[in-house]
Formats: C-alpha cells, structure tokens, sequence
C-alpha cells in the first residue's frame, strides 16, 4: 500500500491526511496494541516479544497476536537468529509519517494537550493518535451535512463511542468546534420536558481545515457525490452508505407489502429470499 508523503509546512491539514494514510494500515480505533507497537519501534531499532510487552505494559499473548498481525500487512518482520522484531522498508515509511504527525501534535495550534516526545507513554500517545483520527470523521460529517451541524448524540454514534468519551476526544481540539446546548422535544406529541442537548459546529478554524480536505474537494468537483450528499444528507461516506442501505431496504419492503395487499398472495414469502441479504447487511452496517 502506497503512503502519501506529504511536503510542506505542518497544518491541520497535513497532520490529519497523514493521520488517514496511517489509519489504512494500522486501524487505530480497533488496533491499539498494534499502534503501540509501531510506536516502539518510533524509539527502538528492534526488539523480542518481552521487551515490547514490558515497553507498552501489555500482555504477551495479546502483543504475540498483534505482531503477527503486523507481520501480515508488511510492517514488520522476525529475526529467527535474534528473536527480535524490526521494522520493514514500509515500517520505516510509516515511521517517518508517524513521527511527522507526534512533531505537529506538539504544536499547541493543532493539539491543546501535545504530545512530549522525549518522554513517550506509548498508551497516552496512542490515546491521542486515536482522538485525533476521530476528529477527522467528525469534522467531515459536520461539514459536510446539511445544516453543518450535528448533535453528541449522533456523534457518539459516527464514532461508535459513548457520549461522554466522543466529548472527551473533541474538547482536546477546542479550536475546531463551538458547542451550544439547546432543549428540544422527542416528539411534537411527546408529553415529555424537553431534553437538554449539545449541538456542535465546526469554527471558522474547522471549516478552514475542512475545506482543505479531500472530501470537500471531491463534493466540489463530483456531481455524484453531491446526488449522494443531497439523498442522504451527508457528505460523510461511511454515513451516506449506511442510510443508502437503509433507503433500499425500506423501498424493497414497501415493495413487498404493496404486492402481497395487490396480489391477496404470499408473494413476500417469495421475495424474501432476494431481500433477506440486504436486510442482514442493514442490521451490520
């Protein structure tokens, strides 16, 4: 896999596009330990399963199968006659990215709570690393949708993570967003209060770096992707895939409903064999 090596002054833009390009090799919302890893070898040429292990206080068996998984995608290799694991050429590219991004972290204008580098808590820099790739999403998802706002509620959603740690992640970045907290009803025929909720936007600092990034330039430039935006009313792709999904299904079961009240005939129960796929891949998405 190609990595993007980007030249130029450090800038929001730059640190969350090289962000991205790790994020494709090493999933960091669901491959912390592997990130860890890489992170070591940020600081040691090489080293056996027990160093690592002790290094980024984790379990051996969990660090066992997070090297061979980095074994697989290129990164990282053994040295049967050292017992030790270095990094590949890929490994070091993606060294080299990731030590551009922990040196713009530390610039207060992109991240409040920086990153020391002299003194690394592998846990604590992979925890920023992971925040600061969520951070990408959700400056996508609110610049791209319709009203260019959206809710913690639905941000903890896009993010799979609870409010509270969704919240958490964005106040490190306060630069970006503005929050205001506003009451609204369930429903017009809810006899519920109101309930208190934070809507959050981009600033005039987040939109600058939302402009700059590759789906808003691709917004710009492709009609197709502006259809898909005005259908689902996001420009996020994750987002818009998803609720595409859940359109085509609700078309297909009207379908069914209206042919079954038309024909008086079990006609669903012929048409749920053709349906039934895109119904199991709603319930995953």
């Amino acid at each position: 896999m190609k990595m993007n090596m980007y030249r130029g002054r450090n800038s929001a833009y730059d640190v969350l596009n090289k962000l991205k390009d790790l994020d494709r090799l090493v999933d960091f919302a669901r491959a912390r330990i592997q990130l860890c890893i890489m992170l070591f070898f940020f600081k040691h040429d090489k080293g056996s399963l027990e160093e690592i292990a002790e290094a980024i206080n984790e379990r051996k068996k969990a660090v066992r199968d997070a090297l061979i998984k980095l074994e697989r995608k290129g990164l990282i290799v053994r040295n049967e006659s050292e017992n030790a694991y270095k990094p590949t050429s890929l490994g070091k590219r993606f060294i080299v990215v990731l030590n551009d991004v922990l040196k713009s972290a530390e610039n207060p204008s992109l991240n409040s709570s920086g990153i020391r580098l002299n003194d690394m808590d592998f846990r604590s820099v992979a925890s920023q690393l992971i925040a600061m790739r969520y951070i990408y999403d959700v400056i996508v998802y609110i610049g791209s949708s319709y009203g260019g706002s959206a809710t913690m509620t639905t941000i903890s959603s896009l993010l799979r993570l609870s409010p509270e740690v969704a919240e958490s992640y964005m106040d490190r970045f306060p630069e970006l967003f503005v929050k205001q907290r506003r009451r609204r009803r369930t429903s017009p025929f809810s006899g519920r209060k109101k309930l208190k909720t934070i809507e959050v936007r981009l600033s005039k600092k987040g939109m600058s770096v939302y402009y700059t990034l590759p789906e808003y330039l691709r917004l710009k430039k492709s009609l197709l992707y502006k259809v898909l935006r005005f259908l689902t009313r996001t420009g996020h792709l994750r987002v818009a895939y998803k609720r595409l999904l859940m359109m085509e299904n609700a078309l297909a079961i009207t379908m069914i409903i209206a042919l079954f009240l038309l024909f008086k005939t079990p006609v669903i129960l012929l048409l749920l064999p053709v349906f039934l796929p895109f119904l199991i891949m709603m319930r995953s998405a």
